[in-house]
């Protein structure tokens, strides 16, 4: 489908095909670039909300984990090159992040955050899933 990514693929109880898909549009890919970042462990469909034209986020305690533990639905630009906005954003974020944080998490996960940051300027791809963790949480929604 044009302007949409396929993230899951199955059947559902009666054995139809089905497949969880989100829109390919700009606001959506910063959040995954977003997800990067924060090494967000459980983005599912329920998480990503719209209003009034804007996607928005919410999050929770599943995230800044100083290990590689991302999970999400967003995998549809993976491999893709960042645009210039979400460079800039990513750039920010590390500039910022440390000073903004640092009463709200510890050292390590800062660090670790300065780490992710590095990486995407660095490759300037958005990563793919890695096999040891899975890349999609469950249940999707």
């Amino acid at each position: 489908m044009p302007g949409w990514f396929s993230s899951v693929e199955g059947f559902d109880g009666d054995d139809r095909p089905v497949s969880v898909v989100h829109a390919d549009v700009a606001d959506l890919r910063l959040l995954a670039v977003f997800d990067v970042l924060i090494n967000n462990a459980d983005r599912k469909g329920g998480h990503i909300l719209s209003s009034a034209g804007r996607v928005l986020g919410v999050d929770h305690g599943v995230s800044f984990h100083t290990d590689q533990k991302l999970r999400t639905l967003l995998w549809g630009w993976a491999g893709c090159e960042l645009t210039r906005r979400e460079l800039a954003a990513v750039r920010k974020a590390r500039d910022e992040a440390p000073d903004q944080l640092g009463t709200l998490l510890a050292h390590r996960e800062i660090a670790a955050l300065v780490r992710r940051a590095d990486l995407l300027l660095t490759r300037r791809r958005m990563p793919r899933p890695r096999g040891e963790w899975p890349s999609i949480p469950w249940p999707p929604f």
